[in-house]
């Protein structure tokens, strides 16, 4: 790549205190990117005079957005939530620029969701970490040894997630 604008590969090293600095800012732009991706989806969903149905859809949205970029940006989902441990900023939690926060997003459809009576007997416990962990998996399969699965294929897998996490947080 560094070829392709004319500097050596050993040019951004010039702008970062080392490798894991590197790593962690494109993580955050990364992350970023993904944010942006589901705001988009999100705010394609429809207003709904039913509050659940439009909480369940808008929380639908995120996890639809989060896969779709997933599947789009390989190599920027694998910087995004795999670099290594030493690619940590040390002030704080993983940050995002350019778009909001994949986890905040789906913080805030949860809770929206709880307010429109969607969550079950177990409230938020954990609802969070099932949600993430059902759509990241499925981003991962569909990178990795699925990713033959032509877009009909990977459509049907997505809805089915989405409505299983649906399902298993309502239950």
């Amino acid at each position: 790549m560094a070829r392709e604008v004319g500097v050596s590969p050993n040019a951004a090293y010039r702008h970062f205190a080392g490798r894991a600095d590197l790593l962690a800012t494109v993580a955050e732009h990364a992350r970023g990117a993904m944010g942006a991706a589901m705001a988009e989806r999100l705010s394609a969903v429809r207003p709904d005079d039913d509050a659940l149905a439009l909480a369940r859809a808008r929380l639908a949205a995120v996890g639809r957005g989060y896969v779709e970029w997933a599947v789009a940006e390989p190599g920027l989902f694998g910087v995004a939530f795999g670099a290594p441990p030493e690619a940590a900023k040390a002030d704080g939690p993983p940050g995002c620029v350019g778009g909001p926060d994949p986890w905040s997003m789906l913080q805030e459809r949860l809770a929206e969701l709880d307010a429109a009576g969607g969550l079950g007997a177990r409230g938020r416990d954990g609802a969070d970490t099932a949600a993430w962990a059902a759509v990241h998996g499925l981003a991962v399969l569909l990178i990795g040894p699925l990713a033959g699965l032509g877009p009909a294929e990977r459509e049907v897998a997505l809805a089915r997630v989405l409505a299983t996490v649906g399902a298993g947080l309502a239950a």
